[in-house]
């Protein structure tokens, strides 16, 4: 009785470590897909970032005419916003070349 019962317990046991298995395994291409699309929003969001903020310098520079002192703060709270994101996705970025690099 007490063979029986160790071999019920032993085979419920494997049942649930290949269950397991099969999870951390759904688990870690979810992971992985989840770095791809980060990868994809990163690039798709800096791209735009970057011509905003330069645009922005270049009105913070008179080359499109004058601007007036609100105009100004404005661009320059706009500008810090903007570079505030750019180092986001900067991080984001290198964060994900490193559990790229764990892979």
């Amino acid at each position: 009785m007490i063979k029986e019962n160790e071999d019920h317990r032993l085979k419920e046991l494997e049942q649930e470590k290949m269950i397991l298995e099969e999870i951390n395994a759904h688990l870690e291409k979810m992971d992985k897909k989840n770095i791809d699309i980060i990868d994809i929003l990163n690039q798709n969001i800096r791209t735009p970032l970057v011509t905003i903020k330069v645009y922005t310098d270049m009105l913070l520079d008179d080359k499109f005419g004058s601007i007036n002192e609100i105009q100004r703060e404005k661009l320059i709270r706009m500008k810090e916003n903007i570079e505030s994101l750019i180092d986001v996705v900067f991080e984001t970025m290198a964060k994900n070349k490193c559990l790229r690099a764990l892979d």
